[in-house]
This record gives C-alpha cells, structure tokens and sequence, in this order.
C-alpha cells in the first residue's frame, strides 16, 4: 500500500512538473500598449455610447483590489468591474462597467467616478502598464467631464497606488 502511495505521489509530482513545463502560455501576460493606442482605448471606453452627464459627476477615487493570477493550467481570479465605473486588470488593459454606459452611482461613492486597479495582493503596487492605463483613462474622463480646463478632484484612496504615483498627480 505505502509502494503504490509513493509511486502515485511521484507520478502526479512528475506528470505536473511536466506540464508546467511544456505549458505553451506565456511567461510574460502583460502586453505593452502604445500611449496613442491607449489614448483612443480610453476615450472609447469613456465616450462610445455613453451619453456622459458631466453635472452627475464631482471627482473620481483611485483604489487598488487583490487579484490572483497565474498562466496556463492555474485558475485565475481577478477583480470585479461591478463595483467600480471602471477597472484595470493586472494586464494593463482598461474595462469599463454597465453603471458607467447606464451613468450609475455607486451606493458607498455617490457622485465620485470609482476606479479599481487589480493588484498582485494586498499592500502590492500596480503596474507601470497599469498606472499609464489609469492615467489614459483620468485624461479621457477630464477631457469629457471638463473640457473647459475646469477642476476635477482626484482621490487615491490607497497606500499601495500612492507610494509609486507620479508626484506632479
């Protein structure tokens, strides 16, 4: 019984290591967007069918949500768009929720646009991908919502996105 145990501990040790091994996923799932391509992402994703009411809107909040994420055989599990206006994933890559197309509130952030950026854990820095994403989305969102130059508060409500912001933010 404790032979065939161990054989059957070896075999599944071995047959893992070997799919990981030939697992064909990249190593490297965080392509690069151009700054024009994400400029025009951005203002789509803000402008394209969204009749945007600049008077619903008084700022917008920057938070960071945990993610787990992995390649190939793993499961993934990312943050959800659903209590955000928008959300960027560890990728870079900028979505946009149902309350922004339908210019929704949310219940705790009346007013405030929420931009939830998914990070590798808790207390963990997003991405340079992620930050120039965030920023492509502030500049689409302050062209719409003051295109006259006015002010648009912005609130980082997280320690983590904070500590490797750009200083002139």
């Amino acid at each position: 019984m404790l032979k065939t145990l161990a054989a059957l501990a070896v075999s599944m040790t071995t047959t893992a290591a070997l799919l990981g091994r030939i697992d064909p996923s990249p190593a490297n799932a965080t392509p690069s967007i151009d700054p024009e391509t994400l400029a025009v992402i951005a203002e789509a994703i803000v402008n394209d069918d969204t009749q945007v009411d600049s008077q619903l809107w008084r700022g917008v909040t920057i938070e960071t949500q945990p993610y787990v994420s992995s390649t190939g055989l793993l499961l993934v599990a990312t943050a959800s768009p659903t209590d955000s206006h928008f959300m960027v994933d560890g990728g870079g890559r900028p979505h946009r929720a149902d309350v922004w197309r339908r210019q929704e509130h949310l219940p705790e952030h009346p007013a405030t646009i929420r931009i939830v950026v998914a990070t590798a854990g808790r207390g963990s820095a997003p991405s340079p991908a992620q930050r120039e994403t965030v920023d492509a989305i502030l500049s689409a969102l302050i062209n719409t919502l003051r295109p006259d130059g006015g002010f648009l508060p912005i609130v980082i409500n997280d320690d983590a996105y904070r500590a490797g912001a750009d200083p002139r933010v």
